[in-house]
C-alpha cells in the first residue's frame, strides 16, 4: 500500500506498507505529480518505510527513477525506516544512486525531525511530527 498526502507547506507525505507492487508503483505517480506540481519548488519529503517489506526486483528500478525524476524539485528528502531492516540496505543504495544530497535515510524519528527542522516552518515540522507518530 502506498499513500500519499500534501496538506502543510511544503511537506509531501509518503507511507509505503507491507509489499510493494508495480502497479501500485504507478498508481502513485499521479497524486505524487500532483502535489509535486501544487508546490513547486523546494519540496520536502518524509517517507514512512517502517512497515514496508523489502523491494522486489520489478520495483527497486521503479523506486529509483522516481527519485531521480523529482531530484530537481527536492530541497530535503527524509526516509524512515524499521532499524535493521531489509529495505533499508535497499534504499540506502537507490537514495545514493538517485545522486541527490538532500535525501537521507534515518532509523530514528529523532534524528529525522532534527535534519528537517534546520530548514521547515514550526508548522511543517509539527505535520511532519504527527505523519511519524
Amino acid at each position: 500500500m502506498i499513500t500519499v498526502a500534501s496538506t502543510v507547506g511544503r511537506i509531501i507525505e509518503v507511507r509505503f506498507a507491507g509489499d510493494l507492487t508495480p502497479d501500485e508503483m504507478k498508481d502513485m505517480r499521479t497524486p505524487l505529480s500532483q502535489a509535486v506540481v501544487r508546490i513547486g519548488v523546494d519540496v520536502i519529503f518524509v517517507v514512512d518505510f517502517r512497515t514496508c517489506g523489502a523491494l522486489s526486483t520489478d520495483v527497486t528500478p521503479m523506486m529509483l527513477g522516481l527519485m531521480r525524476s523529482d531530484n530537481r524539485k527536492v530541497f530535503r528528502s527524509a526516509h524512515l525506516f524499521a532499524p535493521g531492516s531489509k529495505i533499508l540496505d535497499q534504499m540506502k543504495v537507490s537514495i545514493a544512486e538517485a545522486a541527490n544530497a538532500n535525501r537521507r535515510a534515518f532509523q530514528s524519528t529523532t534524528a529525522l525531525t532534527q535534519w528537517l527542522s534546520e530548514v521547515i516552518t514550526p508548522e511543517e515540522l509539527a505535520r511532519t511530527r504527527a505523519f511519524f507518530a
